[in-house]
């Protein structure tokens, strides 16, 4: 830009400086009345507007200011891009730890499903083998009660039927006038009559 000059109009009782100039080089001071006229042949600043100079560096910061901002824009679109990029990253990272943990969590429960199964089962095997042993444990011991009651029957019909041929003997015997001794031995089973003495208790 153009210097502006600042123009002091002429003071009262002023020293003009050319003329204090002048008195140095001479030496001698001037007489009073003899200052020269001040010089106002200096023109004012051109305020009509900036020239050619001012112009082209106005044109010139203009574009450094223009580029400037196209790079802030591009630092800017740059750190927008980034910044989506590491996002999208985060997402993706995130979905896959999600899906991971589903993953893990999935076959945790299904580990935990297979042995509470196995669990059950092996229980209800160890509950039905015990009703096993306990249904054959009572089965067998009224199979045996069932095979006592059986041979103590047994036992109580030969004794009858041994009582029941003694007496006949005995009838017979008397009726014929013999010795009735002979009928306990002839009234026993065939499988006692080889040891008569076995059922001495009979009547």
């Amino acid at each position: 830009t153009a210097r502006k000059v600042r123009v002091i109009g002429e003071q009262p009782g002023a020293v003009d400086a050319r003329a204090a100039g002048s008195r140095r080089g001479s030496g001698k001071p001037d007489a009073p009345g003899q200052l020269k006229p001040l010089d106002r042949s200096v023109e004012p600043a051109n305020e009509s507007g900036p020239g050619p100079d001012d112009r082209s560096r106005d044109k010139e910061k203009k574009g450094q200011t223009e580029m400037q901002q196209q790079a802030a824009e591009k630092q800017q679109a740059e750190r927008k891009r980034q910044t989506e990029m590491q996002q999208q990253q985060d997402a993706a990272k995130q979905q896959v730890e999600r899906k991971h943990q589903t993953e893990m969590q999935q076959q945790q429960d299904a580990a935990k499903q297979q042995a509470e199964r196995k669990h059950q089962t092996e229980m209800q095997q160890q509950q039905d083998a015990a009703k096993q042993q306990v249904e054959r444990k009572r089965q067998t011991e009224m199979q045996q009660q069932q095979d006592a009651a059986k041979q103590q029957a047994e036992r109580e019909r030969q004794l009858e039927m041994q009582h029941q041929r003694q007496l006949e003997c005995e009838r017979e015997a008397i009726r014929l006038n013999q010795d009735v001794g002979k009928c306990r031995i002839e009234a026993m089973p065939p499988e006692n009559r080889d040891n008569p003495n076995r059922d001495r208790n009979v009547k």
